[in-house]
């Protein structure tokens, strides 16, 4: 009985021995399992921390009156200036709204002086009432009164829209004239702005491709009713043109390969690589037509100002 006794209190003892020990700190070393977190040392006064910035940092400097102030290698932001505002009214609009109008507007950002502003709100509003067809849409008066914001009435008197009444398109070629129709036929809106851009694209599209003649003349005549013109669209034919002789100027070098493009039709965009690997711009090139024959000699001109040819 007095053995088993001893033989219990010794295990207990060892026991508790064993608990005390591994509830006590890792030593310095590092070994075991550690759990502590590393922390970010303590910075001194005047130097950036680093924690969870990926970013460049820029250090702060202490004023002679202790407060922080950004060092040499910092750029404080500057303040961005107020934007220039404006309260724009329009009198006399009754197909659209000051807002639709206000909208057009290339009103600037920085403060600009009243003749300019006029010139600008004329111009703008002028093309937006012409693309619309109101072609005899005019302005009576701009008011403006600088200051921030800048004040602006516009008084203007919008006319009627006008439409195409009859439309007649003469020309050979039916495919020319189905996009000419879809573009002005009858009833459609008067856009002078967008049909002269057409006109001009289609005839140096046609030009570039040899048909040097191509021309496109219109003309509108105004009956009874003042706002439904109509439209007379002629298609001037042209015969395509062959690429006859090419010469160069003097002190121009010959262009290799230049040569292939003689007995050709001629074509612009077939003769620009040769300009380009040559380094010359396209003014160098002239053109003599001999329509008899429909034969477009080329001449490669010296680029400078005093070549003597006209």
């Amino acid at each position: 009985m007095k053995k088993r006794f001893v033989f219990y209190l010794v295990a207990t003892i060892v026991l508790l021995s064993a608990f005390v020990y591994l509830r006590s700190p890792a030593d310095d070393s590092g070994a075991g399992s550690s759990q502590v977190e590393a922390k970010e040392p303590l910075k001194e006064r005047g130097q950036p921390s680093t924690a969870g910035n990926s970013g460049p940092a820029f250090a702060e400097e202490a004023s002679p009156d202790g407060s922080m102030v950004p060092n040499a290698g910092f750029k404080a932001d500057r303040k961005p200036s107020r934007r220039l505002r404006y309260s724009v009214e329009f009198v006399g609009n009754e197909d659209f709204s000051d807002r639709v109008l206000e909208s057009v507007l290339r009103l600037p950002l920085a403060p600009s002086d009243s003749q300019t502003l006029g010139a600008i709100i004329e111009e703008d509003v002028t093309a937006f009432y012409r693309r619309h067809g109101y072609l005899s849409f005019e302005i009576h008066q701009i008011q403006i009164s600088l200051g921030n914001p800048v004040s602006i009435r516009c008084e203007l008197r919008e006319g009627e829209q006008s439409r195409y009444g009859t439309v007649e398109i003469v020309s050979d070629d039916p495919q020319l004239a189905g996009t000419l129709r879809r573009l002005a036929h009858k009833g459609a809106v008067i856009n002078r702005e967008e049909y002269r851009r057409f006109v001009a694209e289609l005839t140096r599209e046609r030009q570039n491709q040899g048909y040097l003649d191509f021309q496109v003349r219109s003309s509108i005549s105004f009956g009874r009713t003042p706002n439904r013109p109509d439209l007379k669209i002629e298609v001037i034919p042209s015969q395509r043109y062959m690429v006859g002789e090419i010469t160069f100027s003097s002190g121009v070098p010959r262009i290799e390969g230049i040569d292939r493009l003689s007995g050709f039709p001629y074509s612009r965009p077939a003769l620009e690589p040769y300009l380009r690997r040559a380094g010359l711009p396209w003014d160098v090139v002239w053109l003599n037509k001999n329509s008899a024959e429909a034969v477009v000699d080329i001449r490669i001109r010296n680029p400078l100002p005093d070549d003597g040819e006209t």
